[in-house]
C-alpha cells in the first residue's frame, strides 16, 4: 500500500472508532475522558456528530481503498482547516485545551497525506 493510502487509511480507522464509534456509543465518557465540557441536554449532538465522523472515516476509508487520488488534496485542505478551526475554538475561549487532542491527528495525518502525495508528483 503506497504511503498516501496508508495515511488515507489510517485516519479512516481513527475517525471511525473514536470519535465516531466512541461518541456514538458513549458520548459522556468521551468528553469526560477529554474534560470536555457539556449539558446532558446536549449528548444527542456529541452523538450526530459521531455519527458524522464515522460517516466521514467510511468515506475516506474507500477513497484510499479505490485510490480516488484526485480527492488527496481536497482531504488534506479539509484537515488543516478542522484542525485551525479547533484551535480557534480553543483560542476564543469556546472550548477547553483539550479539544488540540483531536486537532493534532488532524493535522498529522493531512501532513502525512500531503507530504506522501508530494513524493508522486
Amino acid at each position: 500500500m503506497k504511503s498516501s493510502e496508508a495515511s488515507l487509511r489510517t485516519f479512516a480507522i481513527y475517525l471511525i472508532l473514536i470519535p465516531g464509534a466512541g461518541l456514538m456509543a458513549m458520548p459522556g465518557f468521551l468528553l469526560d475522558m477529554f474534560q470536555l465540557s457539556y449539558g446532558s441536554e446536549s449528548l444527542w449532538m456529541a452523538r450526530l456528530i459521531g455519527y458524522l465522523a464515522f460517516a466521514l472515516g467510511i468515506y475516506y476509508f474507500y477513497l484510499a481503498k479505490y485510490k480516488v487520488v484526485q480527492i488527496y488534496i481536497i482531504t488534506v485542505v479539509l484537515r488543516f482547516l478542522a484542525a485551525a478551526f479547533m484551535v480557534g475554538l480553543w483560542l476564543t475561549g469556546e472550548v477547553e485545551m483539550m479539544i488540540l487532542i483531536f486537532a493534532v491527528p488532524d493535522a498529522l495525518g493531512a501532513t502525512w497525506t500531503a507530504l506522501s502525495i508530494r513524493k508522486k508528483v
